[in-house]
């Protein structure tokens, strides 16, 4: 009987997360975080081939008075191309770049007039809604683009990657203020749900869902114990040097890690609250 229960519960074993190689157990914790990368990718490319999507031009159609692209001298109808020689084809990527792109720094711009490039020297300003960078100019007219599936699955992957760069920017000293006034918590992403719900379209639901299942994906794969991601580095150097973390280690490690998410996530709670109810 006793060998039998040893038998019973080596099989026990074998069947729990510790038991299985250390190949499967990559594969489980890779999964995690592959379901809501995939999921949001797959809901981006149905969007972006069914519908498409609206993005303001790249030519300026005004100038801000006392701005720096006043300073520089930037006209209505001059089209950006770059800033610090990180190309733009749409509105959107622009004004990602320039709010987590710190305030009062400078840089080079270069801008098409007439069918001539220009590059200049600009030093931007802070932009009170984002904390980040201030230009001080506003896009011309709209354009609907419209992708086939595969552009639309390429697109969708550009997408994943700027979404990786804004998170990963929580990590730098110099964006991590101005990426948080951006972010939301769980509290923020409540009242933008709702107002989806209000006011939005079949498209905003499932871009707001892709959105919200990318950014689970890309936070679950940073790594940082107890994220599937920081599971993954301590299997990984578990497997390289040969022998496991000390208990002691591995819970002092994931303790660190939850102090810091929390951390976090509480300074995004305290900021919505302020943001959405306070100073409403």
């Amino acid at each position: 009987h006793h060998e039998d229960a040893e038998e019973m519960l080596g099989a026990a074993r074998k069947r729990t997360y510790r038991g299985l190689t250390t190949t499967k157990r990559l594969a489980v914790l890779a999964a995690g975080v592959l379901v809501n990368l995939v999921t949001a990718i797959i809901i981006f490319t149905v969007v972006l081939s069914v519908w498409g999507y609206d993005v303001p031009s790249m030519t300026i159609s005004e100038i801000g008075v006392g701005t720096p692209a006043e300073a520089v001298g930037l006209r209505s109808g001059d089209v950006i191309t770059s800033i610090n020689g990180r190309q733009f084809d749409d509105w959107y990527g622009l004004i990602n770049y320039l709010s987590i792109t710190p305030p009062d720094s400078s840089g080079t711009l270069v801008y098409e007039r007439a069918g001539s490039s220009t590059s200049i020297d600009i030093t931007f300003a802070k932009n009170p809604d984002t904390g980040g960078a201030l230009l001080g100019i506003t896009s011309g007219r709209i354009r609907h683009v419209s992708l086939s599936p595969v552009q639309a699955f390429a697109e969708s992957l550009q997408w994943t990657r700027d979404s990786f760069m804004l998170i990963m920017a929580f990590f730098n000293p110099e964006t991590f203020k101005i990426v948080a006034q951006n972010a939301r918590s769980v509290v923020g992403v409540s009242v933008e749900a709702a107002n989806v719900v209000k006011y939005g379209k079949a498209v905003g639901y499932a871009q707001f869902i892709a959105l919200l299942s990318l950014s689970l994906g890309i936070m679950n794969s940073l790594p940082i114990p107890p994220l599937d991601g920081g599971k993954i580095v301590v299997e990984l150097f578990e497997r390289i040097a040969g022998r496991a973390l000390g208990r002691k280690l591995q819970i002092g490690l994931s303790l660190a890690g939850a102090l810091m998410l929390f951390s976090l996530i509480g300074y995004l709670m305290y900021a919505d609250v302020l943001r959405y109810f306070v100073n409403a």
